[in-house]
């Protein structure tokens, strides 16, 4: 993807990340004092589950996004290729005929407002209907879970051992994960 901004500047898309928690960060209070009453407001459910439900399909909504944008990546390439009569691929086109990295903002708000709806509605819904004693063990099983997706992409994206495993870790805790992930 093209990531140049001006002459002097590039996104690169490791960059795209930082996105995410900065739009938590600003819709949090959004959602709290405008989206949450309009949606009393216009008769729509606001009870844990309901908004837990949506945030779900707004992040299946966000992976559709993340799909058209894919093909019209894909376009781009293919357009080029029969105009040129080359061969190049999505990695190796050159920056002015690829889509600019800032389209990928539309998915990242979408899934944004998804994760919104949906861990921070989990993990409230957590404390407020668990004994007094058990609060903490179910906002950390919350959370263990979120450890688990992540192991999980992990296991299927197979970083490169030496961004995934550190040297603070002792060799045998190294060859566990190293085992578990490639």
């Amino acid at each position: 993807m093209n990531g140049q901004l001006g002459d002097s500047f590039t996104i690169k898309p490791d960059q795209m990340q930082v996105f995410n928690p900065l739009l938590i960060l600003c819709l949090i209070p959004v959602f709290e004092t405008v989206v949450y009453p309009l949606m009393k407001r216009i008769g729509l459910p606001t009870g844990a589950t309901f908004r837990m439900v949506f945030g779900m399909v707004l992040v299946a909504a966000s992976f559709a996004i993340c799909g058209f944008v894919e093909l019209a990546m894909e376009e781009r390439v293919a357009a080029y290729n029969q105009e040129h009569m080359t061969t190049y691929d999505l990695d190796t086109l050159p920056n002015i005929n690829q889509l600019h990295i800032l389209t990928t903002i539309p998915q990242i708000f979408v899934i944004t407002c998804g994760e919104i709806l949906c861990s921070i509605t989990g993990l409230e819904f957590a404390y407020a209907y668990a004994p007094s004693s058990m609060k903490s063990v179910c906002q950390s099983f919350f959370l263990l879970t979120n450890a688990f997706g992540n192991v999980i992409t992990i296991i299927f994206t197979k970083q490169p051992k030496e961004i995934f495993i550190s040297t603070s870790c002792g060799p045998e805790l190294k060859s566990e994960l190293l085992s578990l992930c490639f």
